[in-house]
């Protein structure tokens, strides 16, 4: 395991030789190396290069970085089992660190970002004598890298509060350690709001439709669907007879977008307006046939495509609206994939149900490839990126389909875990026309392809993007000189099934990945942060064991031939019709869309030209999944539901972190870490160190305070003032 590339990209590196037991630090050169001399550091490179020669390499923490060490020393025994005293240090920093098996192998080292408290010792002691102790240091220290990764700790993440919890428990006297000081409120000006309901005299319903108002977060996240939302409700609020008029539910949605970060733009605060009061919350009973169109969001508890209960461990695991996906549709999914997902779930230690529900659809695609096709010649190819937090359970599904394929004596569709070259994707697909590539940190793969730093992984991109447009036709590999040994597929099906941090995914995207890339090809299913263990947690070794009706329902799909096997060279796929109904409802969908995304922006608008054909794959694969030959209207409105709700949250997430300078890029990382609650400045550089230096912050803190996107207020009874910052409409 090679360390993250936030450690690689630094020139803060040594060798180092073992003397007698003390590990020395050499420069690449063999001379002497000091961790408090910068003269004597190197690349990554350099020092990988000359490793043969010297005990191993190390990375220097020094006060310039933002990094942080922690050693966990002696904390395994001489089996390789962890010691009761080390598994709170363990909790802590494993899913925020990157963690490794010390050269000894008896301890465990993390490093994550983070700055130790002033004042704070570097070591504690467990028991002096079975040397067991915690070290901790943030400056002038080299920290050996074996590469023997430890529990899958990839990533050097945020790990502020875990070193602020050691410090304070640990490395700091009783009398240091003191509660962060209350900011003292200083009013501030009024601000007149952009829009005002005007009244004169106040009726109760006035009341409770201005209280109703005041009480919607102004967050800015889906502003669509909350005006939407609020347009219906105050449509259906009545009080002894009364209702609001069209005009005064116009006057208090504009309130409400006044005080948003990002308000809509004009034609699209009345459109949501207008749908809100036509397809919201109705004043009678809900419309049955409510359209589920791009430009009418549409509240998800409404819908009923099935009666399955959600698993408490999901409904707990966040308030069911800050899931990213509506939990009615992941747990209301047809057939096998419904099917996969509640497995997932019963089998889980930690409950994701986003990811669970990605990693059955792209199962199920796989399963349909060369199989199935609509009367267009759609196919169900898709490329599906499950994005968690280290260590929050992203890989359970994954590992989960591999022990199906196996207890279905099918491990000869185990595709590879990496796609390393051209030349390998194309002996794959020639050899298994119909693959699942099922690939972990598949975000940092996407990376270095929109770094241009590897030239064979634009070649695999490039490969990617004409297998995916591909499904339907044929496809020939890259030209070689021995003409007969160019790869050539007919109707080639290749399903990724990937996860990754949200932190690889999106760091050093650019809008041209979004236009040409493959960003704009992936269906992504977020994990919206750590969440409790389950209910009944299974640590029996049999806990990933398939149910037998889910292996009956695999096989039959393996073994189904349409008018040929699998792997012959020219299949026949069934032809899977629409319905009358159903063709209607995906062709109003495609003509919303060609209409909205003329006034949309261009990301928008790219993003939302591929939401449709997404959408009939989708849909395709709902009837396959309770083994129809037939699309019908609830399997259409069921596919545009889910496939809007992923182009909104995409589009949101591009808007969120997408820059093409790293200054906006910056600015945009800063706003993200900003909420409705005043944060002191110490904090907010605590959360921020991946800044260069107070300076540069300053500047992005002045530049959005400059473009009203921010507020700051100053404690005047601080020595030295202390300011703190929030959103506007905080």
């Amino acid at each position: 395991m090679i360390p993250p590339k936030e450690l690689r990209e630094r020139r803060q590196w040594l060798n180092w030789t073992n003397d007698n037991g003390n590990k020395i630090p050499k420069q690449v050169n063999g001379q002497y190396g000091k961790s408090n001399d910068p003269t004597t550091w190197a690349s990554y490179q350099s020092v990988k290069r000359v490793a043969e020669k010297f005990s191993g390499i190390a990375f220097v923490i020094s006060d310039e970085d933002d990094f942080c060490g922690i050693d966990l020393d002696n904390c395994l025994d001489e089996n390789g089992k962890m010691l009761d005293w080390a598994i709170p240090f363990i909790a802590k920093f494993s899913p925020v660190g990157y963690g490794e098996v010390s050269p000894s192998g008896r301890g465990i080292k993390f490093i994550v970002r983070g700055k130790k408290q002033e004042g704070s010792r570097c070591v504690h002691v467990v028991d002096a004598d079975l040397k067991q102790q915690v070290e901790v240091y943030d400056k002038a220290r080299f920290w050996t890298i074996t590469g023997n990764l430890y529990a899958g700790c990839r990533s050097a993440g945020d790990g502020q509060a875990a070193v602020d919890w050691i410090c304070e428990k640990f490395l700091l006297s009783p009398r240091d350690v003191a509660t962060s000081p209350q900011p003292v409120h200083i009013p501030e000006p009024a601000v007149e709001p952009r829009y005002r309901p005007v009244t004169v005299e106040r009726t109760e319903l006035e009341r409770r439709a201005q209280a109703y108002v005041e009480a919607v977060p102004a967050t800015g996240a889906n502003r669509n669907n909350t005006i939407f939302k609020l347009s219906g409700n105050l449509h259906a609020l009545e009080h002894e007879g009364q209702r609001l008029s069209a005009g005064e539910i116009q006057s208090y949605c504009e309130f409400y977008n006044g005080q948003l970060l990002e308000p809509l733009e004009e034609n699209e605060l009345q459109k949501a307006i207008r749908s809100g009061m036509t397809n919201g919350t109705a004043r009678a009973t809900k419309a049955n046939d409510a359209r589920l169109v791009i430009d009418s969001p549409v509240d998800f508890s409404q819908l009923t495509f099935g009666d399955a209960e959600i698993p408490s461990s999901a409904q707990r695991s966040l308030n069911p609206d800050q899931h990213t996906i509506p939990l009615e549709l992941i747990y209301n999914a047809p057939g096998l994939v419904g099917d996969l997902v509640r497995w997932f779930e019963k089998t889980c230690l930690y409950s994701v149900p986003e990811l669970f529900f990605g990693c059955a659809l792209a199962f199920m695609s796989f399963l349909t490839g060369r199989k199935i096709k609509d009367g267009l010649n759609g196919r169900t190819n898709m490329y599906i990126l499950g994005t968690g937090l280290t260590g929050s359970g992203k890989d359970h599904a994954r590992k989960a389909i591999k022990s199906l394929l196996i207890a279905c004596d099918a491990e000869e569709h185990l595709a590879p875990e990496d796609i390393g070259s051209s030349a390998g994707l194309s002996k794959q697909m020639v050899e298994h026309p119909a693959t699942l590539f099922q690939i972990d940190e598949f975000g940092a793969f996407l990376v270095q392809v929109a770094n241009k730093m590897s030239p064979h992984l634009q070649a695999v991109e490039s490969d990617l993007l004409k297998l995916y447009t591909s499904s339907g036709s044929s496809w020939k590999g890259r030209a070689l000189a021995d003409i007969e040994r160019i790869p050539f597929v007919n109707q080639p099906h290749c399903v990724i099934s990937g996860t990754c941090t949200p932190e690889d995914l999106w760091n050093a995207m650019s809008t041209a990945q979004v236009h040409q890339g493959l960003l704009g090809r992936l269906q992504i299913f977020e994990a919206p942060r750590y969440v409790s263990l389950t209910d009944n947690v299974p640590l029996r070794m049999d806990r990933e064991t398939p149910p037998q009706e889910i292996i009956d329902q695999v096989k039959w799909w393996l073994d189904y031939e349409p008018g040929g096997n699998l792997n012959t060279e020219n299949p026949t796929p069934k032809l899977v019709d629409w319905t009358a109904e159903a063709e209607e409802r995906l062709v109003g969908h495609m003509r919303n869309i060609s209409e909205k995304r003329i006034h949309e922006d261009v990301i928008s608008a790219a993003i939302w030209s591929r939401s449709a054909e997404k959408a009939g794959k989708l849909a395709l694969i709902v009837a396959a999944a309770e083994r129809r030959w037939v699309v019908t209207k609830d399997d259409a409105d069921y596919a545009i539901a889910l496939q809007n709700c992923l182009t909104r949250k995409l589009i949101s997430r591009i808007n969120m972190h997408i820059a093409d300078n790293p200054m906006e890029r910056a600015k945009k990382k800063l706003l993200n870490k900003l909420s409705n609650e005043w944060m002191t400045k110490t904090q907010l550089s605590r959360k921020t160190q991946w800044v260069k230096n107070s300076r540069e912050r300053d500047e992005i803190l002045l530049e959005l305070l400059g473009a009203g996107l921010i507020q700051c207020r100053e404690d005047l009874n601080t020595n030295p003032i202390q300011k703190s910052y929030r959103l506007v409409g905080g």
